[in-house]
């Protein structure tokens, strides 16, 4: 029963017994799995189906917006509150996007890996992503302190790194500073908040946020969790010195 998880296809076999009351308890655990491992199943292609059945009216319904923006006749007024629907659409859009995501890793439909550098796909994001903090004025500082290899799927590892990069820059302090340091076994983001510590139980739980305020869907952190359990990593946060702290150990 300790090998069982519901994620995975294989079950367990559970040895065969002469005697009656423990061949009994062998029938209902074997039924409990069969049971639950179809409701997981049924949850993980209903979230997928859905998701995908949303993409088709959220674009529809992103375009007509855009449509009416463009109109000659709408007033500022009007102007404004179709913007802040093209907002809530768009966030939407992200939140249903990401949720397939969620649905895809748990089917495990990232399983072809590749030998990678975490340094190379860092330095490949990180001109894009300067340009984003530089308009909330924030300064990022990266430092490469040995070249780290990894074997990984290499869209999961992007993923994992420009989360880690819109976390940083969403929930930072106005003028605040970014550091990304790359060890032999590590990396590290950190970034400076005038806040105190986060909720370290409820952190990597979907749809949790440090704050009702946050423009983000709550799904970044709890991706980059399950990336990290799915490769067999280590995901980690601190608060030190004002300074949130996400690390991953690969």
């Amino acid at each position: 029963m300790e090998r069982f998880e519901i994620d995975k296809v294989i079950k367990p076999e559970l040895p065969n017994v002469d005697i009656e009351e423990f061949e009994r308890l062998n029938a209902a655990i074997s039924r409990l799995m069969d049971k639950n491992t179809s409701i997981y199943a049924s949850q993980s292609e209903f979230i997928e189906n859905a998701s995908h059945e949303l993409q088709t009216p959220l674009a529809i319904f992103k375009g007509m917006l855009q449509t009416l923006q463009q109109r000659d006749d709408i007033t500022k007024g009007q102007f404004e509150i179709l913007e802040n629907i093209n907002v809530a659409a768009c966030r939407l859009g992200k939140i249903n996007k990401n949720l397939l995501l969620l649905s895809r890793l748990e089917s495990r439909q990232f399983d072809i890996t590749q030998g990678m550098t975490v340094n190379a796909v860092v330095e490949h994001q990180l001109p894009f992503f300067t340009e984003q903090a530089q308009a909330r004025n924030l300064v990022i500082r990266y430092t490469s302190q040995a070249v780290l290899y990894v074997s990984a799927n290499g869209v999961l590892l992007e993923i994992v790194i420009n989360n880690l990069f819109n976390n940083a820059i969403r929930h930072n302090n106005r003028e605040g500073e970014i550091n990304i340091v790359v060890k032999e076994d590590s990396l590290c983001f950190s970034n400076s908040s005038g806040s105190g510590p986060l909720d370290e139980v409820r952190l990597f739980n979907r749809f949790t946020k440090a704050s009702t305020s946050s423009q983000g869907s709550g799904l970044g952190l709890a991706i980059i969790s399950r990336i990290a359990t799915l490769n067999g990593w280590r995901f980690s946060y601190r608060f030190e010195e004002k300074q949130h702290f996400f690390r991953v150990d690969f």
